[in-house]
């Protein structure tokens, strides 16, 4: 129990001093919501969900290396 009020103890100090005022994770939040609606986005986002996006296994565990992936495809796609 100790441990876990130490954790809890720590994040209650780092969190305010280390997250950005509301403010700006607004300013963030919509460019991140306004990069996800473009059809570039929407296809990769329904590839990963083709290839088991947020099901257990390989996806989840690498998802890194999955988006990296299509990256890379697309990359390829565009040098043809």
């Amino acid at each position: 129990m100790q441990i876990s009020k130490a954790i809890a103890d720590t994040k209650r100090l780092v969190n305010p001093n280390s997250l950005p005022p509301i403010a700006e994770i607004a300013m963030e939040w919509d460019a991140f919501i306004t990069s996800v609606q473009r059809p570039a986005a929407q296809k990769r986002i329904r590839s990963l969900f083709e290839r088991g996006f947020q099901k257990p296994g390989d996806v989840e565990n690498r998802l890194g290396f999955h988006v990296g992936q299509l990256g890379r495809a697309q990359e390829l796609a565009h040098t043809d």
